[in-house]
């Protein structure tokens, strides 16, 4: 038999392009959000609004509240806010496109695609055409080709079923040089398996040979359970020991982890995700009945694994060696999750002994022994502070300063401004400053004090993380909004936005502004009242003022948008948990229509415009005499000024 017969041709699945906010915006409206999160929150009917236990954080007294007429949820208690679709992306822990069809589903309609993304996606579809076929190849040569008994015999050695081999669909990959191009050659082309990563052109010819040879296959999938790439783990001597896919337009190893499809599909209500260091621990530790394990693929634990981890669940243990290599890996994944701890999400560390890995340990003391291991571990501000005390000495006045520096650019990053004061508080004990010092110290922009770079630490050699910017032919699902880039900074680099994560908030003092964008949202054609906001240019520098402009400019454009859209149009913006708690409270003057607010609030705001053009030109009226047309402006303003007592 040719072995190209051994494995079958996979079925041609939809092609997916990008999804029109048009349709997003449709299906918001006809979907019945009430109904969406009382069929997984126990609701209580208040007032015109429901309420209930918060799904998203522990609460004895409701907090979270749906409001039906504006059709969006808010948690006065953690914050957690949105539509349909961000509840179900938090909730059921879903990636958006997944959301977005989930939805469809129940309103009985199909996800439209965008023609240019459905031909993008068309150039992506041989690929995974090719990578399945590989995968199909590899598992047939496992079980059924002579050599294949090779590969059986390893994993029988590590304590694997052929359950469980079954489930991470592993393979093996034959010795010779052209296996893999023979089996898949009349389905795709050697250009799709190049593109694929399966096949290396030998360099100065027109000549290929398979990228695997040798190795246990470990397929690696994506969110859908798509396979994107392998890994391979070789039997014998050779190197290098673990050999893994390149990137490629379908795979990019920097966002994927090993094994996370496979544990969200084995655990229905995910809470914690251990995080290992090979392919092997992570199937291992399924067989051993702990099926919650990941591996990062062949780097350390990036910024964007970092999202992707805390979007599945709220709580992460990196499980590392304890030699210098685990060490420099830990502190690395420990940069990484710092600018990902909002309130309520939780990192820890445990290290293993020399020589020992997570499914021998778990052999040696037990399953039970071992979960309660994972429950000690030190936590990462335990692990952060025992870390840098380790570079300095803490009883002595320099070495609590240099511990206060090293520190403090790393308190920084955390969003999370609860677990920032703890960390504070901790730090302040350990330094003898107050609280209060260290935190405007940390608002300060810190000193280069070449912590992280060369010979800075024991941990040196890993920097900070700067994410690559996904571009929009690697999401071709996205509406063009999501990939909206904030500017960037010395401090934190600009990021695309990723919808799971909530921005850090922008923070607006009651006053005009917050009551003219409270009454906004509330009744969003008052912005057509306003023919010209060349005053608020005046207020630019008060918090808050860019936003309503910009708020005021876009109900111009579209007066008659729902609450969802517009929240789906501002997710991940800094600016849109704010948008969000405003919408979710009642005007300040229940009785009163918010055009009666929005009218006072202009009032106030073109008032403090005059009062802060008046401040300018008597300020420049001390640096050099007026102008003729400059005097007659500053007489009127203070006229007005003096009017108003």
């Amino acid at each position: 038999m040719h072995l190209s017969q051994s494995i079958v041709h996979p079925s041609r699945i939809a092609v997916a392009g990008r999804i029109p906010q048009s349709f997003i915006d449709d299906l918001l409206a006809r979907t019945d959000l009430v109904e969406l999160i009382r069929s997984r929150v126990r609701l209580k009917k208040a007032g015109k609004n429901y309420s209930g236990l918060c799904p998203f954080h522990d609460e004895k007294s409701p907090s979270f509240s749906v409001i039906q007429d504006k059709q969006f949820y808010y948690c006065f208690g953690c914050g957690a806010s949105g539509n349909a679709v961000s509840f179900l992306m938090d909730y059921e822990r879903l990636e958006f496109v997944d959301a977005i069809e989930d939805l469809a589903h129940q309103s009985g309609l199909e996800v439209p695609r965008e023609e240019g993304s459905q031909q993008h996606d068309q150039g992506h579809q041989p690929l995974y055409n090719a990578l399945e076929l590989s995968k199909r190849f590899y598992q047939a040569q496992l079980s059924r080709h002579d050599e294949g008994k090779r590969g059986i015999e390893y994993l029988k050695q590590r304590g694997l079923s052929g359950e469980i081999a079954r489930d991470f669909a592993l393979g093996y990959s034959l010795e010779g040089w052209d296996n893999l191009i023979k089996a898949i050659k009349p389905h795709s082309s050697i250009q799709q398996m190049e593109q694929a990563g399966l096949v290396i052109n030998k360099e100065g010819t027109d000549r290929f040979y398979d990228r695997f040879r040798g190795r246990i296959m470990f397929p690696i999938r994506n969110h859908r359970g798509r396979v994107i790439a392998f890994g391979g783990r070789i039997l014998g001597d050779g190197k290098p020991k673990y050999l893994n896919s390149p990137e490629t337009p379908v795979f990019q190893k920097g966002n994927e982890l090993y094994g996370l499809y496979e544990a969200k599909k084995a655990n229905r209500s995910l809470e914690e995700l251990l995080i290992v260091e090979g392919y092997m621990d992570v199937v291992a530790l399924f067989q051993l009945g702990i099926p919650r394990a990941v591996a990062t693929l062949g780097t350390a634990c990036t910024r964007d694994h970092a999202k992707k981890l805390f979007r599945a669940v709220n709580r992460l243990v990196f499980c590392f060696d304890g030699d210098d290599a685990g060490r420099n890996a830990a502190w690395r994944a420990l940069e990484n999750i710092l600018p990902e701890l909002h309130d309520g999400r939780q990192a820890h560390f445990m290290f293993l002994d020399q020589g020992e890995d997570p499914d021998t340990l778990v052999r040696k003391i037990g399953k039970e022994a071992f979960e309660q291991e994972i429950k000690q571990s030190r936590s990462l501000v335990d692990y952060l502070f025992e870390a840098l005390s380790q570079q300095t000495d803490i009883n002595s006045m320099d070495g609590r300063a240099r511990l206060s520096e090293l520190a403090k650019p790393l308190i920084a990053k955390v969003p999370g401004q609860v677990l920032k004061q703890l960390m504070l508080e901790k730090l302040s004990q350990m330094v003898g400053i107050t609280t209060e010092k260290l935190e405007r110290a940390i608002q300060q922009k810190p000193a280069d004090l070449g912590y992280g770079k060369r010979g800075g630490s024991q941990y040196d050699q890993y920097g900070s993380s700067k994410s690559a910017i996904p571009t929009r032919s690697q999401n071709a699902d996205y509406p063009d909004h999501y990939f909206e880039v904030p500017p960037a900074t010395d401090d934190y680099p600009g990021q695309a936005f990723d919808p799971s994560v909530p921005a850090a908030s922008v923070k607006i003092p009651r006053g005009a502004i917050r009551s003219a964008l409270q009454s906004l949202l509330q009744k969003p054609e008052l912005a057509l009242q306003l023919t010209d906001t060349k005053f608020l240019e005046l207020l630019l520098q008060h918090p808050g003022c860019q936003l309503l402009d910009e708020l005021i400019q876009q109900f111009h454009n579209q007066p008659a948008i729902s609450l969802p859209s517009l929240i789906e149009q501002w997710r991940g913006r800094s600016e849109a948990p704010l948008l969000m708690q405003l919408s979710a409270r009642s005007p300040l003057l229940p009785e009163n229509d918010p055009s009666v607010e929005f009218r006072d609030a202009i009032q106030q705001l073109h008032q403090q415009a005059l009062d802060a053009q008046t401040e300018q030109l008597l300020q420049l009226s001390r640096s050099r005499p007026l102008q003729d047309n400059e005097r007659i402006l500053l007489k009127q303003l203070l006229e007005n000024r003096a009017s108003r007592g």
